[in-house]
């Protein structure tokens, strides 16, 4: 009697690792791993970005697009600025995506950082007291 086939292995994604989010003082650049574990590639990343006022995301591209498995990903101030106020604390994480298979990573580690720098107040001269 032949043995039958095992079932087959469940279907997995996992998330990237080491993510390391760097400010060069214009823009943040983000770089991590592809995923090493699971048996279901990505067909691209999912980044996330939030604060305590709200979360945002963006993908490196659609599936099959040129930079759909890019690892990294430099985002300009400017973005970061039109939805909240320099100064403001970010928190990354990515996420891997299969959208063909619906799957979804969990999210990789997460990076905190704050973006842009609130200016100094103009202290006034102080002013001296006259005996």
């Amino acid at each position: 009697t032949p043995t039958p086939d095992p079932s087959p292995e469940p279907l997995s994604i996992c998330p990237p690792t080491d993510l390391v989010v760097t400010d060069d003082g214009n823009s943040i650049i983000l770089n991590w791993s592809a995923p090493t574990c699971g048996n279901t590639q990505p067909e691209r990343y999912a980044i996330s970005f939030s604060t305590s006022n709200g979360g945002w995301g963006i993908a490196t591209g659609n599936s099959g697009d040129a930079n759909a498995l890019k690892t990294t990903m430099t985002i300009s101030y400017s973005l970061f600025e039109s939805l909240q106020p320099p100064g403001t604390e970010w928190t990354f994480s990515i996420r891997s995506d299969n959208d063909s298979l619906g799957m979804y990573s969990s999210n990789s580690n997460q990076v905190t950082i704050v973006i842009g720098s609130v200016p100094e107040p103009t202290a006034s001269p102080e002013q001296k007291m006259e005996i």
